[in-house]
């Protein structure tokens, strides 16, 4: 509720000299998406850049590498698996590693 009447003073425009919020990007699970379209396995990393990728299977057996990738996304076409489960590994430029299953 408010009284009748005209009110000037009723908004403010506050102006901060507080920097631009400018922060690395992080490599974490929820920034990572990993899928499989026709057959074709896809990696996207967000904005951090990725150095390696490295996927096993269920056993932990290295399937596959990639190192030097330097790139945010990356996709693997030539992996002789099928029906299975992997764990593809992410490793970031600044050495921080996630892991994400998929089904191939």
């Amino acid at each position: 509720a408010s009284n009748a009447g005209t009110f000037n003073n009723r908004f403010a425009v506050v102006y901060q000299n507080a920097p631009l919020g400018i922060e690395n990007p992080t490599l974490d699970s929820n920034s990572v998406i990993v899928f499989k379209q026709n057959g074709v396995l896809n990696i996207n990393a967000g904005t951090t850049l990725m150095q390696s990728v490295k996927i096993f299977d269920i056993r932990g057996r290295l399937l596959f590498e990639r190192n030097n990738v330097n790139a945010t996304a990356t996709n693997i076409s030539n992996l002789n698996v099928a029906n299975q489960v992997l764990v593809v590994q992410i490793t970031s430029e600044d050495n921080k590693t996630v892991s994400k299953k998929v089904v191939y």
